[in-house]
């Protein structure tokens, strides 16, 4: 699946094919302003990229590992081609997302029987020692997000409760159901 960012100046999209993950930078209506860059290790399998735009560039998020869920990976992409990548979660993963809550960016994913998130600085830095407990339970669906000024609000499907949402504040997750 590809995704799409833009930052008010350019835009962004990644994309997987082949087991990699891959990232060109555009400008206006499809005039390309960066080669393609080749984002995940090579001869690692690579996929399902999510994108957010940052005060600092672009931030690529995918799965990585021999079953393509092994780490969740982020890059970051700089004005120019310079690349940053950092490791943010070595769990067992199924689905994930990304987020820009105007300072800093929110990682989400489902590993197992529960959500988690963890905020990372627009440097790549993680800000949370332990991730963000954002909801548990019977989780069915790919979780989705959707952030602004300080916060994003989430949603997942569950098997017994159908869908849940959380807002996920600072270190804090308050879950409604």
């Amino acid at each position: 699946h590809p995704a799409a960012a833009f930052d008010g100046t350019s835009y962004m999209i990644a994309w997987s094919e082949d087991r990699h993950v891959y990232a060109r930078r555009l400008r206006g209506a499809a005039t390309f302003a960066s080669d393609v860059l080749a984002l995940s290790s090579e001869g690692v399998a690579a996929a399902a990229p999510k994108i957010a735009a940052t005060d600092r560039g672009f931030a690529v998020m995918y799965g990585e590992g021999d079953d393509l869920r092994r780490r969740l990976i982020l890059t970051l992409i700089g004005p120019g081609t310079s690349l940053e990548r950092s490791t943010i979660s070595e769990l067992r993963l199924a689905t994930h997302a990304l987020g820009w809550n105007g300072s800093e960016l929110v990682a989400l994913w489902s590993g197992g029987d529960q959500i988690s998130a963890a905020r990372i600085a627009s440097t790549g830095v993680l800000l949370d020692r332990e991730p963000i407990r954002v909801g548990f339970g019977d989780i069915l669906g790919a979780p989705s997000m959707a952030c602004e000024a300080g916060q994003c609000i989430t949603s997942w499907s569950t098997w017994k409760r159908g869908v849940e949402i959380a807002t996920i504040v600072g270190d804090h997750a308050f879950t409604y159901t």
